[in-house]
């Protein structure tokens, strides 16, 4: 597990990725690639980086299910 701020968050998502495989698809999808896809995992990637609820905020406030 990471500690964040007495935290504690899983190292790997739901996905078969971990953060900083998350951060290279984002970089390569910024160089181009799909802009919708790519603020999509942008915000996710910014919602982990915080610490936040992120699977909770992006149901409750985009409808996203992750």
């Amino acid at each position: 597990m990471i500690l964040l701020g007495g935290c504690q968050r899983p190292p790997f998502m739901d996905l078969p990725i971990n953060d900083d495989e998350l951060g290279s698809i984002i970089g390569a999808l910024r160089l181009g690639g799909d802009p919708a896809l790519y603020q999509k995992l942008k915000l996710v990637k910014e919602l982990r980086e915080q610490d936040l609820p992120y699977k909770k905020i992006l149901r409750e406030q985009y409808g996203y299910v992750v």
